[in-house]
């Protein structure tokens, strides 16, 4: 089986033990997504980023980056991180850039804090058509940050990120135009914006646009779409807001109506709706909340593989939370997600053990 560059993995693995540095990253690829098909195996794509890095490919430096930064399928280490970063910064990886540049700003990893080389390097990798550069400068711009606010750079950033398909930074535009951030209110104009981004499932702007339809705020009011925009929202991460908006009696038959298509899903074996009933099911939204139901959708979502509800039954059941108390199985969960590299779960489990908690991966290597 091919991945998306038309290879397979045995043919990257041919060239990568060739010599080839690009065919190391884009071994890595393969195994950290599993492209078309083929298995995932993390700890393997990271050590192919490193020896990519190490034979001079750029996008292998910039990945191999991440990972020392964060402490995943390697040690933590924030110095040899950025060392990697910048020079993939200075060999043109846009992301790297805004990495380096955010450590700049926050004077990470033993550098100064140096508002110009932060803006410097977020300015080349906006120039090279990066939207995430793009959409930091933005927010810097109009949260003032390091900088003189100045809502008029902030949109225009936005307005380039947001041309490249961005949705946050669609999201961005809506509350400049939704608050008169340096320009005149304009309602239609914001909702505009927030319509474009919900329909990219931004959570902030389903969040705004769930409002607009139920106070019929520059929207014909429908509570129906009201509750869906508020569900899709809570699905996406806008928890407290989303949950309150929910909470409205006005919405409780729309509501109703909205989970009992998520829950189809869910029982299809959607992780995203598996979590979201969890969610619901816990805090009494459209039902009575029943502690030991959200347990299960949790953990229907957790044996699919799904990192941040292992995460979520790893901290539930070491904690004693909607069930009995068991560390061990608990602590089990966590290590299932730390082994799909997510970072929450190594950041408990290094919290738990007052930073000696060594991954298997690394028992391993």
């Amino acid at each position: 089986m091919t991945d998306s560059t038309g290879k397979t993995r045995e043919d990257l693995l041919r060239e990568a033990e060739g010599g080839s540095a690009m065919a190391m990253f884009l071994l890595g690829v393969s195994y950290y997504w599993g492209e078309e098909g083929l298995g995932i195996d993390r700890p393997s794509a990271v050590k192919w980023f490193r020896k990519g890095a190490k034979a001079g490919e750029p996008l292998a430096m910039n990945e191999f980056a991440n990972a020392l930064m964060v402490g995943i399928f390697v040690p933590r280490d924030i110095d040899e991180g950025l060392r990697w970063c910048r020079m993939a910064a200075e060999r043109g990886v846009p992301e790297a850039m805004v990495n380096l540049g955010s450590a700049y700003m926050g004077g990470h990893g033993g550098l100064p804090r140096d508002t110009a080389m932060a803006l410097g390097w977020w300015e080349k990798a906006a120039n090279l058509g990066y939207p995430g550069a793009m959409n930091v400068l933005g927010k810097t711009y109009a949260g003032g940050n390091g900088v003189q606010r100045d809502y008029g750079k902030a949109e225009s950033w936005f307005l380039k990120a947001a041309g490249l398909g961005l949705a946050e930074a669609m999201t961005c535009l809506g509350d400049i135009y939704a608050d008169g951030l340096g320009v005149a209110k304009d309602r239609d104009k914001a909702l505009q914006w927030y319509q474009k981004a919900a329909g990219l499932n931004q959570a902030r702007a389903l969040l705004h646009l769930g409002r607009a339809y139920l106070n019929g705020d520059g929207l014909d009011l429908d509570k129906q779409k009201a509750a869906e925009c508020f569900l899709k929202a809570l699905a996406k991460g806008e928890g407290v807001a989303a949950i309150d908006a929910l909470r409205d009696r006005a919405l409780l038959e729309n509501v109703v109506k909205e989970i009992e298509i998520w829950r189809e899903k869910a029982e299809s074996g959607d992780t995203e709706a598996l979590r979201l009933m969890a969610t619901v099911t816990m805090n009494g939204i459209g039902c009575q909340s029943h502690p030991g139901g959200a347990f299960e959708w949790w953990g229907k979502a957790a044996a699919l593989n799904d990192p941040n509800a292992m995460t979520n039954m790893g901290v539930l059941l070491i904690q004693g939370m909607l069930v009995p108390p068991n560390p061990t199985v608990g602590r089990e969960w966590l290590e299932k997600a730390v082994q799909l590299g997510f970072v929450d779960a190594l950041n408990l489990l290094l919290k738990m053990t007052n930073g000696q908690y060594r991954p298997k991966y690394l028992k391993d290597s």
